[in-house]
């Protein structure tokens, strides 16, 4: 019994480190609506990533870093700002990063996965601990 929990808890970490964290986008579209203040991140079908997706607090697209993708020739990486007229967008050609814009991104996603981690470190871990919590259903 003890060691199926131990498989489920290391299981449990394993989803939130990969799915939760930031949200993986493997199709060609990404959407231009999201989570508020969130990332996610599109991938070339040979693992590496291809375009981090930005929103702002409305939960809109805010900026597109790309790092790889097939067509005109590029420097990578590169970014895209988008801009918004109520409902409308448009997504600007694109510019060269600012210093620290790349690092920006990657602390921030870096900063989520390590949250969900440890979120569901003790969240889940405190079941161990305080086992009359596995009363409690999981939601």
């Amino acid at each position: 019994m003890f060691r199926s929990r131990i498989r489920k808890f290391c299981a449990l970490l394993l989803i939130c480190g990969v799915f939760f964290s930031t949200c993986l986008v493997s199709y060609a579209k990404t959407p231009v609506e999201g989570e508020p203040n969130s990332i996610i991140k599109m991938y070339n079908k040979d693992g590496s990533i291809r375009r981090r997706r930005q929103f702002d607090e409305k939960g809109r697209v805010k900026k597109d870093v790309d790092y790889n993708h097939p067509g005109k020739n590029h420097t990578f990486p590169h970014v895209h700002d988008w801009k918004w007229k109520g409902e409308d967008y448009k997504r600007d050609k694109p510019r060269e990063p600012k210093e620290g814009e790349i690092e920006a991104v990657e602390k921030i996603t870096t900063g989520v996965a390590l949250g969900t981690i440890l979120y569901c470190i003790i969240s889940e871990g405190s079941r161990f601990v305080f086992p009359f919590r596995n009363l409690i259903p999981v939601l």
